[in-house]
C-alpha cells in the first residue's frame, strides 16, 4: 500500500483517463495532459510522489465543482437531484494511483456481500441470487409461506463519520501517510455547486 509511486504508473493512469471528460476549474482537460507529456510528466510524477510520501493533499487539488441534474420533471428536495462531481484532473490522477495501491487488497478487507465496485463482482449478482431465492420459494412446501422484503438503503456514503474510517483504516495497518492521504481526500475536499 505505501509503496513509493513511479513514474511510469503516473503516466498509465494518465493515458488510461478519458480524453474529453467536462474541465474543472482549471479548464484543463485529461487530453492536455496526454498530449504535453514530455512538457508536464515530470512535474506531475513529482506532484503525485510528494502527495503520496507526506500524505498531504494540496487543497487546490481537491476543489471540485459539483452539478446536480434533476433526476425527473419537477424535484422538489435534494435527494431528487443527481450530483455529478467535476473534479480537477490531479484529483483524479492521485485518486487513481491511490485506487491501484489499494486495488491488490481490496478483496480481503471488503466483506464478499458487497456486489459492485470491485473486480469480479457485479451489482447483476444481487439480480441472480434474487431470482434464485424467488425460484427456491416458488418451489417451497412450507406451510408458512415466505417472504421477500426490498428494503431502500441510502449510500452508507453520505453517513461515514470521519473519525470512525480513519479508525478502520488505522485498525487495518494501512500507513499512516495513506491514512492522511485518503482522509485528506475525504474530508478537506472543497466543494462548489456550479
Amino acid at each position: 500500500i505505501g509503496a513509493s509511486v513511479s513514474k511510469e504508473e503516473v503516466f498509465q493512469v494518465s493515458m488510461e483517463m478519458k480524453s474529453y471528460k467536462a474541465p474543472d476549474l482549471d479548464g484543463f482537460q485529461p487530453t492536455f495532459y496526454k498530449m504535453y507529456w514530455d512538457m508536464v510528466g515530470d512535474d506531475m510524477w513529482s506532484f503525485v510522489c510528494t502527495i503520496f510520501a507526506t500524505g498531504f493533499f494540496d487543497p487546490q487539488a481537491a476543489k471540485t465543482l459539483i452539478v446536480l441534474i434533476p433526476k425527473h420533471e419537477f424535484p422538489c428536495h435534494l435527494k431528487d437531484f443527481q450530483h455529478i462531481s467535476l473534479c480537477n484532473v490531479l484529483h483524479k490522477l492521485i485518486s487513481k494511483v491511490l485506487v491501484n495501491h489499494l486495488r491488490p487488497i481490496l478483496n480481503r478487507i471488503i466483506s464478499p456481500m458487497q456486489s459492485s465496485l470491485l473486480s469480479g463482482r457485479s451489482t447483476n449478482d444481487n439480480a441472480i441470487l434474487l431470482q434464485e431465492i424467488i425460484h427456491f420459494m416458488s418451489k417451497s412446501q412450507r406451510v408458512e409461506g415466505d417472504l421477500i422484503l426490498k428494503l431502500y438503503l441510502e449510500k452508507a456514503y453520505d453517513h461515514v463519520d470521519w473519525s470512525f474510517l480513519q479508525r478502520v483504516l488505522t485498525d487495518l495497518g494501512f500507513p499512516p501517510h495513506i491514512i492522511s492521504l485518503i482522509m485528506h481526500g475525504v474530508s478537506f475536499a472543497s466543494l462548489c455547486l456550479l
